[in-house]
């Protein structure tokens, strides 16, 4: 188990900067929509449902929004995921933006896609040496932990698929996908800044150590 992440499942940071929420959305039996919040160094609230349709997504969601007021709702817009986001939009939700992880990294040399480079961001995070903090729970620290990747021919790091995963018996990362997705517009709505973090290097089959 990664010590990162398990010294992030035990910090208590203050809850300051913009809401962001990051959303997974599924809508099989067998994986969950899962929401979660994250201001600035503090991630929190990761909520999970079941057997919903998008409509009712988008029931949830507003009620969230409403709730909640957040600056930004990313939500993975491949698939099922767009019409959500379509519709939310339509009801004047301006802060609800799709994301296509299956686009373009912004670091091309570094990443196959943006699902990877938002992992990297994601691992940048909980490997700097700020403190941070995010739910003490085991299934999330599971996802975390599960997930590996290799190295391309050209040197980009490529994550292991979620067909890859369930050959392996293994669940897809869906609330860890959706931490992933807060930090879309950067750490907090605006850019990343720099971290001093460990390398990842081929023969290490997961993201997190």
């Amino acid at each position: 188990l990664s010590k990162y992440v398990q010294k992030a499942r035990n910090e208590e940071v203050d809850s300051t900067g913009k809401l962001i929420m990051g959303v997974d959305i599924a809508i099989s039996e067998r994986d969950r929509t899962a929401i979660i919040r994250r201001k600035g160094r503090c991630v929190y609230n990761l909520e999970r449902v079941s057997n919903l349709n998008t409509m009712e997504i988008c029931g949830l969601l507003k009620r969230r929004i409403q709730e909640e007021n957040p600056y930004k709702v990313y939500i993975d817009c491949i698939g099922i995921g767009a019409g959500v986001v379509d519709r939310m939009n339509e009801m004047g939700y301006e802060c609800v933006e799709g994301v296509n992880v299956g686009r373009s990294a912004n670091d091309k040399e570094r990443y196959k896609n943006l699902r990877a480079e938002l992992w990297g961001d994601m691992r940048d995070f909980l490997y700097g040496e700020m403190p941070v903090q995010i739910p003490d729970e085991d299934l999330l620290h599971g996802e975390l932990c599960s997930i590996g990747f290799k190295e391309t021919s050209t040197g980009q790091i490529q994550l292991e698929s979620k067909e890859d995963l369930r050959k392996r018996g293994i669940s897809s990362p869906d609330g860890a996908d959706a931490f992933s997705l807060t930090f879309y517009g950067g750490f907090n709505g605006g850019t990343m800044g720099s971290f001093d973090v460990p390398r990842l290097m081929p023969h290490e089959r997961s993201m997190f150590r």
